[in-house]
């Protein structure tokens, strides 16, 4: 029988090679570096919070292919990424029970999050966990082109300073360890951006 070490090995040679072949080259924040990203932040997290290895394999094969329906929609991509994942996982004998949660936890990732238990705190808090880190500017930065190639952002940079704030102002953390170690860091960054912008327009 097929160790889950394997079974996740094996999955995610096949999901990054599908990222690698049919990901759009417009997708540069929700692209392969993002998802490995979360997968090694629900394992960080996972042990953090004291999960078990059993959930948290689980969280890392949600983490997988949370973002995989992109190579199908952009919108409504979460539903999609499910859909794949229901398909590649019934082929390796999952269990129905397994594929729902994993579903779920797909699906929470969709904002606004909205966990229902820890395993899916775990998860939203791993896919915007960037927020809190050192790297705000730099994959925020991704995020605002991409969402100007998708037409959903204006290339003016003040739209993009108050898009930010307040998406920051409505945004929580859920987990201790992300609440603890990343919301100070990312209230820092929205301070620096209230600092450098009329709020009369926010």
């Amino acid at each position: 029988m097929i160790s889950r070490l394997d079974q996740f090995s094996k999955l995610e040679n096949i999901i990054f090679r599908l990222m690698d072949e049919q990901l759009s080259p417009d997708l540069i924040y929700h692209n392969k570096e993002h998802t490995q990203w979360v997968i090694e932040t629900v394992e960080w997290l996972g042990e953090s919070e004291n999960i078990s290895l059993y959930d948290r394999f689980l969280l890392r094969i949600a983490a997988l292919f949370h973002d995989i329906g992109f190579i199908e929609a952009y919108d409504g991509h979460e539903e999609e990424s499910c859909r794949i994942a229901t398909l590649m996982l019934s082929d390796l004998d999952f269990l129905k029970e397994e594929i729902s949660v994993i579903c779920e936890l797909i699906v929470a990732t969709k904002v606004p999050h909205n966990p229902k238990n820890i395993l899916q705190e775990i998860i939203c808090d791993a896919d915007l966990d960037y927020l809190g880190t050192e790297d705000f500017y730099i994959i925020g930065d991704r995020l605002r082109k991409e969402l100007i190639l998708h037409g959903k952002l204006s290339e003016d940079l003040d739209s993009w300073t108050q898009y930010q704030i307040r998406f920051l102002d409505s945004h929580r953390f859920f987990t201790m360890t992300s609440r603890r170690l990343r919301e100070p860091v990312k209230q820092e960054f929205l301070r620096q951006l209230k600092s450098n912008t009329t709020l009369g327009d926010v």
